[in-house]
């Protein structure tokens, strides 16, 4: 992606008489003291130096968070530089919050613009219409329509609808509620997810880490008295060992599930959306599962 904007700057400013281009640096510099650079972002620390006027991130949703928080902000800083981000869209990820960011009109200090492939007068209307007829649904919206998606790169779709709890406040007589839970202690979180098995829907979600095991057993036994499950499934991680055993006596039926085996890469990778599955419960809605 460098090199390419490197090319394209190179045939724009080659009129210039009054620039000095740098093939080593891939940089201009312009009389009066002014400089055009061009650097990857392959590795963000190399990006670390003198202040900026201006920062261009060209596929911004591609790099790294910190590119953007770590190396480039603090560079405008002294100069009360300004940053301008392109990209195609990526998931929602942190180009996607700075895109909400810049659509706020109570935001003085962004501002969002949204363009297609079709917005492009050099394109014709009859290769637009051939493209979409001949993509997916999912590749149109993103790479041509410029739309976010939380689906990019994911391996099950609709992943966010699904794990929206659906508002209930207590059971609903004469319908049966699975307890699943993927223990954590410090680092990983520890959530655990309430369905309505009844319906196959999402009715409860607890998410908490950097607490004891005490009150984590609290936490579950409070939830599955709540809905009345009729039995639970537990990671039974190497650091959820020391929670299995204290929790039969205090009132939670836990059903316990081994650990996936340790095979080769292709099989380790099946076991582990398998296990997703079975850690929620539920066979078919894999992505209630929560981590």
């Amino acid at each position: 992606m460098a090199s390419q904007v490197w090319r394209d700057l190179k045939n724009s400013l080659h009129s210039l008489t009054y620039a000095r281009i740098s093939e080593t640096e891939k940089r201009i510099d312009i009389a009066g003291g002014g400089m055009i650079a061009v650097r990857s972002a392959h590795h963000p620390d190399s990006l670390r130096g003198e202040g900026l006027d201006l920062a261009v991130l060209d596929e911004a949703a591609y790099m790294q968070p910190r590119v953007w928080q770590e190396i480039v902000r603090p560079m405008l800083t002294t100069t009360r530089g300004g940053a301008l981000f392109l990209s195609t869209p990526l998931g929602k990820n942190w180009f996607y919050d700075l895109f909400r960011i810049g659509m706020d009109n109570a935001e003085d200090e962004y501002a969002a613009f949204h363009f297609s492939t079709a917005s492009n007068p050099l394109i014709a209307a009859e290769e637009m219409e051939s493209v979409r007829r001949r993509s997916t649904e999912h590749i149109w919206n993103v790479e041509y329509l410029a739309h976010f998606s939380d689906e990019s790169g994911a391996v099950f779709r609709g992943v966010r609808q699904a794990v929206q709890p659906r508002r209930q406040s207590a059971p609903i007589a004469g319908h049966s509620y699975i307890a699943g839970v993927d223990w954590g202690r410090s680092h990983d979180f520890t959530v655990i997810a309430i369905i309505d098995a009844t319906e196959r829907r999402l009715v409860a979600l607890d998410r908490f880490n950097e607490i004891g095991w005490a009150l984590q057993r609290g936490r579950l036994r409070a939830l599955a008295q709540r809905w009345g499950r009729k039995s639970s499934g537990r990671r039974a991680t190497a650091s959820a060992r020391p929670i299995s055993k204290p929790c039969k006596p205090k009132g939670c039926r836990c059903a316990a599930l081994p650990p996936p085996p340790r095979a080769n890469h292709r099989s380790s990778r099946r076991w582990r959306w398998r296990w997703n599955a079975v850690s929620c419960g539920c066979w078919t809605t894999p992505c209630c599962w929560a981590s």
